[in-house]
């Protein structure tokens, strides 16, 4: 056996948010995604990794009415997680006022309960940052068109 050779492993992590689904999908799909580098900087280890490595792809609408980001995302923290996440984020509308977001894919390296507290981190700021941008407290947009994102200062959101 080749103890050279990498161990991979499947994890799934999900959280909920009462930000609406089409405004989730919305955000991942800004170009250049900018915006999540901070998250996946901060969730490696805790600290601020070296030079995390990230790409999303463009979202793609499931059979089931679930809007699917490919995500590959290298921390570059060291050996205690993992060297490469490849996988998906999924966005699930649950319910008018909720919404799942769920990572799901193979790690590479690591250790496996590492892995999940870093995917779990992440996931955590990622809500965060979504529940920043559009907050709690500010009255739905009415049915139409997507908003438009706000920046990250603003204290409103445009409909």
């Amino acid at each position: 056996m080749d103890i050279s050779a990498p161990r991979v492993h499947a994890e799934r992590v999900t959280l909920r948010t009462r930000v609406a689904a089409e405004l989730v999908v919305q955000l991942f799909s800004l170009s250049p995604p900018s915006w999540i580098r901070p998250a996946l900087t901060l969730s490696a280890l805790g600290t601020p990794a070296v030079n995390p490595r990230f790409a999303l792809g463009p979202p793609q609408r499931d059979p089931s009415g679930a809007v699917t980001i490919p995500l590959t995302w290298s921390p570059d923290q060291g050996a205690a997680a993992f060297n490469q996440f490849t996988g998906l984020v999924v966005i699930t509308a649950n319910r008018p006022e909720a919404t799942a977001v769920t990572l799901e894919g193979i790690c590479t390296d690591g250790e496996r309960a590492m892995n999940r507290r870093t995917l779990e981190r992440v996931l955590r700021r990622i809500v965060r940052a979504l529940e920043d941008v559009y907050p709690l407290s500010t009255p739905r947009c009415p049915p139409g068109p997507p908003a438009t994102p706000p920046r990250a200062s603003s204290a409103h959101r445009a409909c």
